[in-house]
């Protein structure tokens, strides 16, 4: 993850460079600059299916840049190298923490789940703007996963996970506020389904038998999240649906619940602005 956003802040610099004296192109728009640190509190689902939750707080770097060329905010990466009226491309970022197999019921005996990275492009079409800033777009990416553990780096799949996104900014008293909410289908290849789903012969038990996940649709998420930029300060909180119901794997024995939720709250202090 950390090499792909690497890449896609040369590439974006290297462009930039290259075309900002380029004639009959528009003035280059002010690059601005948010840095900041916060803290968040997250419960969801061990994995998407797992029937256990888990609960962390963890520090994170906030760190906001606009630019003719790129644009980074939260999880996103925008490389703006085709970027018109209605399309744009994306660098688009997933992920998974690591399980602990023990400490889920349907996993137990089996070997633990490792951090899970995911990145590649997206291309975004720009459906719908209003007059307020606010938004419609439906993204498409295509991203590449891998797991890490102690620095060892293994190939696990693809993930198509095309989405709709909405957004709208609203000024209160001074402050702006932004909701945002997003509908995601997930689409995995036969890899990165065995990684989670399958249970190779060798881990069968009599309530857990042997099962061989098979690639394809897997399942839909749908989130709302909310920011207020108050003064030095944001806050954020978000609740997510994640469904398995209808996925090809959904009758894997290591699917405990086709259902889950997620919810968090983060508070960010910045400490840098443009």
């Amino acid at each position: 993850m950390r090499a792909g956003a690497c890449a896609a802040l040369l590439l974006a610099g290297f462009a930039s460079g290259a075309c900002a004296d380029a004639p009959g192109l528009p003035p280059p728009q002010p690059t601005y600059v948010d840095a900041g640190i916060g803290v968040g509190l997250v419960r969801f689902p061990v994995y998407t299916g797992a029937a256990e939750d888990r609960t962390v707080a963890l520090p994170f770097p906030y760190f906001v840049v606009h630019s003719q060329f790129l644009d980074v905010d939260r999880n996103r990466v925008r490389g703006k190298l085709l970027n018109d009226e209605h399309f744009s491309v994306d660098v688009d970022f997933g992920g998974s923490v690591s399980v602990t197999s023990s400490d889920t019921r349907e996993r137990q005996g089996m070997p633990d789940l490792d951090w899970m990275g995911e990145v590649g492009p997206a291309l975004r079409y720009h459906a719908w703007r209003g007059e307020d800033h606010s938004g419609l777009d439906l993204v498409l990416p295509v991203r590449v996963a891998a797991s890490v553990h102690a620095f060892d780096f293994h190939h696990r799949g693809y993930v198509v996970a095309p989405r709709l996104e909405w957004h709208a900014p609203i000024a209160v008293q001074g402050d702006k506020v932004v909701w945002d909410s997003s509908l995601t289908a997930d689409f995995f290849d036969r890899a990165y389904a065995d990684y989670y789903y399958s249970v190779a012969p060798q881990y069968a038990t009599p309530t857990r038998p042997a099962y061989a996940a098979a690639a394809g649709y897997a399942g839909w998420r749908w989130e709302l999240g909310i920011s207020w930029h108050h003064s030095d300060f944001v806050y954020g909180a978000f609740i997510e649906h994640s469904s398995l119901h209808g996925a090809i794997f959904q009758s894997s024995p290591l699917v405990g619940d086709a259902g889950g939720w997620s919810a968090g709250v983060a508070l960010s202090w910045v400490f840098h602005h443009r």
